[in-house]
């Protein structure tokens, strides 16, 4: 969990925006090496998935988009599929 400095910054002060996105950016950054190897952890203990095929052809979720929206308006109002 990211714990970033912002005691000095009240809930309100929407004016300071600027600190707090700095804050978060420094509590990131000191992060990172532990995030890294957490990373590494997950990635070496995780099985490897197959990505499907809609990620590398987005027309195959257009399809189903299409799809769906032509049997929802086909539908009549209150009926349930």
């Amino acid at each position: 969990m990211l714990r970033p400095d912002v005691h000095m910054l009240a809930w309100d002060d929407f004016d300071r925006t600027a600190e707090a996105i700095a804050a978060g950016a420094a509590a990131a950054r000191r992060a990172l090496p532990r995030i890294r190897q957490m990373l590494t952890m997950a990635t070496a203990s995780a099985p490897l998935m197959p990505i499907p095929d809609i990620v590398h052809r987005p027309e195959l979720w257009l399809a189903d988009v299409a799809q769906d929206v032509a049997r929802e308006t086909a539908q009549p109002r209150g009926v349930a599929r």
